[in-house]
């Protein structure tokens, strides 16, 4: 009910910036849903790769890694996978520091609608006015706000687990390949 009343007691000119905002926040939105399909793709798909290194480790009588330890890794199998991982990783970065966008405009409105309703002057129309005005301001903060805050719950509860999960898997790729590097029981399938 309140927002009803709220929303009937907009201008036109706020409706729009309003309503720029939300269409901001849905394109943002739309991609970032795209970029988390992809990611948890990569993420399967990483976890495959790091699934099918098989390292063997030994001790030796003294209990230190063996010489004899070997690591089979396919660099090939995993290069591809990591491009994929970067290029969506370059979008969700773009898409998500975009979200920042919103609250700015939702102020860059606060501030346009202060300015002009303190320009005013004259008592009657001045106190009119300002509250128009600040109704301008006040709405177009709430609607950035808002909007940021929702994105940015999204963003938190899945793309980046997904990058962060992708990005523990070649970690540990990384680091049984370079184990095996130092030890020199690499074999290269």
């Amino acid at each position: 009910m309140i927002i009803i009343t709220f929303i009937k007691q907009l201008s036109l000119i706020e409706i729009i910036i309003d309503a720029l905002m939300i269409m901001g926040a849905i394109v943002i939105f739309n991609k970032l849903k795209k970029v988390n399909k992809e990611l948890k793709s990569i993420s399967k798909d990483s976890e495959k790769a790091y699934n099918s290194t098989s390292s063997e480790i030994r001790l030796d009588a003294k209990g230190d890694l063996s010489r004899q330890s070997e690591t089979r890794i396919s660099r090939d199998k995993f290069e591809p996978i990591r491009r994929r991982f970067n290029e969506q990783l370059v979008e969700f970065i773009r898409w998500s520091n975009l979200i920042s966008v919103l609250p700015m405009a939702g102020l860059l409105g606060t501030v346009w609608g202060l300015i002009s309703g303190l320009a005013v002057s004259g008592a009657e129309e001045s106190f009119t006015h300002l509250y128009a005005s600040l109704s301008m301001a006040l709405s177009s903060t709430l609607v950035g706000l808002v909007a940021s805050l929702i994105l940015k719950i999204y963003v938190y509860s899945s793309p980046e687990r997904s990058v962060n999960e992708i990005e523990i898997h070649f970690e540990e790729i990384d680091r049984l390949f370079n184990n095996a590097i130092d030890l020199n029981n690499l074999i290269k399938d």
